[in-house]
């Protein structure tokens, strides 16, 4: 090998142990997330009222990944709030005050605890409603994250 190469591979393993930011950190500081969209459909045009709420919705959505659009449609009876991901429908909300914890809640400030603390990630368990299925559901993904070389570092939220 030559003396240029070898040089090249010293100084670059030296500037790798430099570095002090972990890979799962910079993804999570660096890494765009997903769009969702806010749609509001309505019949009829929007009153001063609505437009005014419409506007503080809309302003208390922007920091989040969360885009805001009115929509006027004949098809609507009642007014209400559309979340989609992508093309899909993930959640209707018919009242402001349900929209208050669409971009903070406190699940959502538990696992953003865990992972500025350093945790690789956060395993989120969603319970179904029935005792006995997430019982049983709870009980193995905790025994499988507890059986894995990375039970320190993966936290299970329910």
């Amino acid at each position: 090998m030559k003396r240029v190469h070898l040089r090249l591979i010293i100084i670059a393993g030296l500037l790798s142990l430099a570095c002090t930011t972990k890979v799962s950190e910079w993804v999570l500081l660096n890494a765009l997330p997903n769009e969702y969209t806010l749609v509001y459909f309505h019949k009829d045009p929007l009153s001063e009222i609505e437009k005014q709420q419409n506007a503080e919705v809309e302003n208390s959505v922007r920091p989040a990944n969360i885009q805001f659009r009115n929509f006027l449609s004949e098809d609507t009876n009642q007014p209400y709030y559309g979340l989609y991901y992508g093309q899909v429908l993930i959640s209707r909300y018919h009242e402001l005050k349900e929209l208050k914890n669409l971009i903070s809640s406190p699940v959502r400030e538990k696992i953003a605890r865990e992972l500025m603390a350093g945790k690789l990630c956060v395993m989120l368990y969603l319970k179904t409603g029935i005792k006995e299925k997430d019982d049983a559901g709870i009980r193995i993904v905790k025994r499988a994250i507890a059986s894995s070389p990375f039970s320190h570092i993966i936290p299970v939220v329910e």
